[in-house]
């Protein structure tokens, strides 16, 4: 519990540096890379470019006129030449964030959102992961899990297809 409130309070120090650097107008500090593509990366990069952030977008050599790409401050193009050489490849994902001096990573939907071993590498490495934490991503991942946790903690549930009797 205590390294979980520990874990908690470093990513709420990170948000509030992010913050302060933000406000003193220090955005070179402050890079996000969007490790998704299409509308969900347009969505990010509007609203992170709203909160200050020079987004980072990447994008596959299969697909480097894709619409998406104009609303990136700067955009990498990965190796492979299938979706799991690229947008699903964990190392050279975070490797590019790294190289480019990002603080954060925003992974979008799909691809690489729920999983716990992308953003506990993230961890490991310095970059905040935008979005729950491996442990987290770990207990909410299954259905089962999720609504065992959220029964244990009291959470209301509607029954499911197993419980319901006529």
């Amino acid at each position: 519990m205590k390294q979980k409130r520990t874990q908690i309070h470093q990513k709420n120090t990170e948000i509030f540096l992010c913050k302060k650097y933000l406000k003193e107008g220090n955005t070179d500090f402050v890079k996000l890379l969007i490790a998704n593509r299409g509308e969900i990366a347009i969505r990010i990069s509007k609203t992170a470019k709203k909160m200050g952030f020079k987004t980072i977008g990447i994008v596959a050599p299969f697909e480097t006129n894709f619409y998406y790409l104009q609303f990136m401050d700067e955009v990498i193009e990965l190796e492979g030449a299938t979706l799991q050489e690229t947008f699903l490849n964990i190392n050279q994902i975070v490797s590019i964030a790294k190289k480019s001096k990002c603080k954060f990573i925003h992974p979008g939907y799909g691809f690489l959102s729920e999983n716990p071993d992308f953003a506990k590498y993230c961890e490991e490495m310095g970059i905040v992961f935008i979005g729950p934490s491996s442990d987290n991503i770990v207990l909410l991942v299954n259905k089962i899990t999720s609504r065992e946790l959220a029964k244990k903690v009291g959470l209301p549930l509607l029954p499911s297809p197993g419980q319901i009797t006529m």
